[in-house]
């Protein structure tokens, strides 16, 4: 039977029971989804649902494109309130991903690369994801910035 160490001395690390602090005040932590949010806000790339109300209905994609600051993305509804966009060509191929709604992904058409909502690869041949948008809506705006 292995012997067991018994920690005494100033090196070791004892939680001593603590008294009860129910009258202390604990730092707040900070809302980190707000100041994402506010952050998403403050981005000049800004989709208009009137011009894309595709992206209105669950499952509605849209390639959208911002060339002045050569970004290209698929937007996609993935659920009601809740918006995914990646970057729109294949880190394999460069062809142009598409939604595949029949298994809730992205896929190329020109290989058959899988990626996950995060832009992760699910299956190859491609190596690399696609890069991710963090989507934030504001009355019938989506604001798109890289996450």
């Amino acid at each position: 039977m292995p012997e067991q160490e018994v920690a005494t001395g100033e090196d070791s690390e004892i939680d001593e029971p603590k008294e009860d602090d129910s009258d202390s005040v604990e730092p707040e932590e900070e809302d980190t989804d707000t100041e994402t949010e506010e952050e998403c806000l403050a981005q000049n790339l800004v989709i208009s649902l009137s011009e894309h109300p595709e992206l209105l209905e669950i499952g509605g994609s849209a390639i959208i494109s911002f060339p002045d600051q050569f970004v290209h993305l698929l937007v996609v509804c993935i659920a009601a309130e809740h918006w995914i966009a990646v970057w729109k060509i294949c880190s394999h191929g460069n062809c142009d991903v598409e939604w595949d709604e029949a298994v809730a992904a992205v896929r190329c058409p020109c290989h058959d690369s899988l990626f996950a909502i995060d832009g992760s690869v699910i299956e190859g041949p491609a190596e690399t994801g696609l890069k991710e948008f963090m989507v934030c809506r504001q009355a019938d705006q989506l604001f798109v910035r890289p996450a």
